[in-house]
């Protein structure tokens, strides 16, 4: 799957295409290590054209629930872990786009709850 965002201007010449692109597999990898290691604002992904420029991780999985009648049950539940956007690429509603592309998702897959990770530790 692949979506673009309109209109992200980065140097104020001409306008870049910016697509989402679902994570395929581990030749990705490098790509988002960089960006993780590099403009991560605190840890799909996007790219101006095919270079890549941000990208979020999320996670659904099943949790067990206990329904009204008592019986138990599994739902979709969302994780958003990492966030990262080039530092060049921020300020543009990149990261904001980004992460409402993952709720999309998780809304689309019936989770019920959605976890998000800010990297402080609970007090």
């Amino acid at each position: 799957m692949s979506d673009a965002i309109p209109d992200v201007n980065t140097s104020g010449e001409s306008n870049s295409t910016i697509e989402f692109q679902d994570y395929m597999d581990e030749s990705q990898l490098d790509h988002v290590m960089k960006l993780v290691t590099k403009d991560l604002s605190e840890p799909y992904s996007t790219v101006d054209n095919g270079k890549p420029i941000g990208c979020v991780v999320g996670k659904i999985d099943q949790e067990e629930a206990i329904l009204q009648n008592g019986a138990p049950t599994s739902v979709p539940t969302g994780y958003i872990g990492m966030l990262a956007v080039q530092s060049s690429y921020r300020r543009k509603g990149i990261g904001k786009a980004l992460v409402r592309k993952v709720l999309e998702r998780m809304k689309n897959m019936e989770c019920q709850s959605v976890t998000l990770e800010t990297g402080k530790q609970p007090l």
